[in-house]
């Protein structure tokens, strides 16, 4: 088997991420895992996820490590490439994570990045803030575009 970010891994989960095709019961976590972390890596613009060895799981292979984060948070708007290349390559994705999304607010975002005890808080400043709230705004208007294209339960398909 192949790790999931060398070109023949990401050959084989690509394929059970598309709306019009049948995910193996026997892969659905892993697939709902990997869709998971491709929109939290354009939520939050990870730029490194996809350089190699950053997609690890556990020895039995059943939870996938969002590891290495550091690279995040930019101010750009729309996310790098890196993270858009496997999100414009799937069409599954998670009906929860989707509508918790669309309550993302500044205020919350701002609220869960402050600690009265902490003294590098907040952790995002503003302008960060409002690019992750852009990004979100590409990421649903992405998944949107598709649930008129394939279907409702067809994209959200995963739970």
């Amino acid at each position: 088997t192949h790790r999931l970010d060398e070109p023949e891994g990401m050959m084989e989960w690509v394929q059970y991420l598309q709306a019009d095709e049948p995910t193996p019961p026997d892969q659905l976590d892993t697939m709902a895992q990997l869709s998971t972390m491709i929109v939290f890596d354009v939520l939050i613009d990870n730029s490194d996820r996809w350089s190699g060895n950053n997609t690890k799981s556990s020895a039995d292979h059943q939870t996938l490590f969002f590891m290495d984060n550091t690279l995040s948070f930019s101010q750009f708007t729309f996310g790098h490439e890196a993270n858009l290349n496997p999100l414009h390559r799937i069409s599954k994705f998670s009906r929860k994570l989707v509508a918790r999304l669309r309550t993302l607010t500044y205020a919350s975002v701002a609220h869960a990045m402050e600690s009265s005890d902490d003294p590098l808080a907040p952790l995002l400043r503003p302008e960060e803030i409002h690019a992750l709230l852009a990004r979100r705004d590409h990421l649903l208007g992405y998944i949107d575009d598709l649930r008129a294209d394939l279907g409702d339960g067809a994209v959200l398909a995963l739970p």
